[in-house]
């Protein structure tokens, strides 16, 4: 499958409630890429969508090495929206946490987050890779 005319989809990541992220390639430069999908029957409601590109326009304005660099956003032809990420490579704060015995909570994991600004409100512990 092939996304905004770029992306080869390759496999999917992991889901959550309001998304699906795969991984892609980008063949004409040769890098691979994470993309993050609206799930398909949230593609119509318009507040989730609405929700889905503001974070993806605040997410591209963040400049730190802490924080996932975004590169593109579209729709597919269907109406679900994307946005087209880096692909980190490492393991989640969730697994983290449990490896050294603590709950992988939401209070536990987004301990960082007040220190770098982000909303607590869209961060879980799953969203948070340790590389």
């Amino acid at each position: 499958m092939r996304i905004g005319g770029r992306y080869v989809v390759e496999k999917v990541l992991g889901s959550g409630g309001m998304g699906v992220v795969a991984t892609a390639r980008y063949p004409e430069l040769q890098q691979k890429v994470a993309i993050k999908f609206l799930r398909p029957e949230h593609a119509l409601n318009t507040v989730l969508n609405a929700r889905f590109m503001r974070e993806a326009r605040l997410a591209a304005r963040v400049k730190s090495e802490h924080f996932v660099r975004v590169f593109d956003i579209g729709k597919l032809p269907s109406g679900v929206p994307y946005l087209v990420m880096e692909l980190l490579s490492g393991h989640d704060l969730a697994d983290e946490l449990v490896k050294h015995g603590r709950s992988r909570s939401k209070p536990r994991s987004t301990g960082c987050c007040s220190r770098w600004s982000v909303s607590r409100r869209f961060t879980r512990s799953a969203s948070c890779i340790a590389i």
